[in-house]
C-alpha cells in the first residue's frame, strides 16, 4: 500500500493573491517488515545527501 504526499509552500500577499509551490512531493510506502520502522532510512539519507 501507498500513498502519494506533497510539501507545499503556500503564501498571499494583502490583495488576497495565493501562491502555492511545491516544495517536495513523493511516494509514502508501507512497511513490509518491522526493519522498515528504524533499520532502513534509505530515503531520508537520500534526502540530505
Amino acid at each position: 500500500m501507498s500513498r502519494q504526499y506533497q510539501i507545499i509552500f503556500r503564501s498571499n500577499n494583502n490583495e488576497s493573491e495565493v501562491t502555492e509551490d511545491i516544495i517536495f512531493e513523493g511516494t509514502a510506502l508501507a512497511p513490509t517488515d518491522c526493519l522498515d520502522f528504524g533499520i532502513r532510512h534509505k530515503e531520508q539519507i537520500e534526502l540530505i545527501s
